[in-house]
């Protein structure tokens, strides 16, 4: 074919081309990077993107400032400044300064986290609050405050104060009270027990009323039946 030809040709059906319908694509396609984008539920997933608003089932994994969810919020996702309102807050996200209500962010090293129930678990924190029950477990922390049963297991901390039952086994700690089915093999200093006490745990100085501490090596027990 003659060059020229060619040419014509070529122009021809870029004109074409140009003519036809555009092809619409939905507003909610996911993977795809946008500003101001709305999305009310199922919102883009894996996408980092400023002034994204989403109010359920929020943008998972995307890095992102200034986004503000209401449920099931963010995870993974390390950011600044988000709001959560309601419970099922980002794990695994170290971040200043954030408000949970219930279901803590787990595993999330972070200082001045206020808690309520269900606290952080695995995760080393200074001046935690806790008011409620199943306390944060496997975390080294001082100054921790426990009010209720089911109290932190298996973490060495000083100064912890429990007052009901279940108390931290295996949990070696100095000063410890225990009303009820009390720390087992956990060796321990001036811990007090009134039932079912630690067995297999040499200690001095325990004081036991029924079912005593068996097979354990200790100076000065003090034993009234069994």
């Amino acid at each position: 074919m003659h060059p020229q030809a060619i040419i014509y040709l070529t122009t021809f059906l870029a004109l074409q081309a140009q003519a036809l319908p555009a092809i619409e694509r939905p507003v909610d396609a996911r993977d795809v990077l946008k500003e101001d984008w709305s999305f009310s539920t199922n919102k883009a997933r894996d996408a980092p993107k400023e002034d994204w608003s989403f109010s359920t089932n929020k943008a998972r994994d995307a890095p992102k400032e200034d986004w503000t969810f209401k449920s099931n919020k963010a995870r993974d996702a390390p950011k600044e400044d988000w709001t959560f309102s309601s419970s099922n807050k980002a794990r695994d996200a170290p971040k200043e300064d954030w408000t949970f209500s219930s279901n803590k962010a787990r595993d999330a090293p972070k200082e001045d986290w206020t808690f309520k129930s269900n606290k952080a678990r695995d995760a080393p924190k200074e001046d935690w609050t806790f008011s409620s029950s199943n306390k944060a477990r496997d975390a080294p922390k001082e100054d921790w405050t426990f009010s209720s049963s089911n109290k932190a297991r298996d973490a060495p901390k000083e100064d912890w104060t429990f007052s009901s039952s279940n108390k931290a086994r295996d949990a070696p700690k100095e000063d410890w009270t225990f009303s009820s089915n009390k720390a087992r093999d956990a060796p321990k200093e001036d811990w007090s027990f009134s039932t079912n006490k630690a067995r297999d745990a040499p200690k001095e100085d325990w004081s036991f009323s029924t079912n005593k501490a068996r097979d354990a090596p200790k100076e000065d027990w003090s034993f009234s039946t069994d």
